[in-house]
């Protein structure tokens, strides 16, 4: 929701469109980082309407993603696995 708030009136309406339909609600922006994480859609589809607002956006939803795969979920995976 933060990630649409942000210059949405300079976007295309392509890039409103994608913006809207990834980020357009709370739920929807929920649901698209979880599906980021967990393979239900493609990074670049996700991404596009975050480079289109901001760099800084991007950078946020890269780090997301990052920590999540690298942090959150090797720690869960060493807990089952103990």
């Amino acid at each position: 929701f933060i990630f649409k708030e942000n210059k949405i009136d300079q976007l295309t309406p392509e890039e409103a469109s994608a913006s809207d339909q990834y980020f357009g609600t709370l739920f929807h922006s929920m649901l698209t980082l979880f599906m980021s994480i967990a393979g239900g859609v493609s990074w670049e589809d996700a991404i596009a309407p975050l480079m289109a607002i901001s760099t800084v956006w991007l950078l946020a939803f890269l780090f997301y993603v990052s920590f999540t795969y690298f942090a959150v979920l090797n720690v869960v995976t060493g807990v089952f696995c103990q």
